[in-house]
């Protein structure tokens, strides 16, 4: 009687180890690129698309300082709700930027 063990890397969990990968690198780079992205928002853009850049700051404001306030009471997961909605306002952002870009007068 043989007893067949599954390896922790087995070569059909390949795929879904790669997915989870490039997924967690995406997550983490919307939390880096969301505050450069803000910044280029609100030097190059001008009027009403401004205004509506800056409008992910009211979320994200808050975000950033409870997120601190968690981190100086020794929370675990004071990072969480800035990894959540930075790739989400970096979206927005972005997408302003490039709707900026293609309508430069609009």
């Amino acid at each position: 009687m043989s007893v067949k063990t599954r390896s922790v890397r087995d070569a059909r969990d390949f795929p879904n180890i790669l997915v989870a990968g490039v997924f967690a690198v995406l997550i983490y780079a919307g939390v880096i690129c969301y505050p450069v992205l803000q910044g280029w928002a609100l030097w190059r853009l001008r009027g009403r698309q401004r205004w509506v850049a800056a409008a992910a700051l009211a979320v994200m404001i808050p975000v950033y300082v409870i997120s601190g306030l968690a981190y100086k009471n020794g929370s675990n997961l004071w990072p969480i709700w800035a990894i959540l909605l930075s790739p989400l306002a970096g979206i927005y952002v972005g997408t302003i930027l490039w709707n900026a870009r293609a309508r430069p007068n609009g």
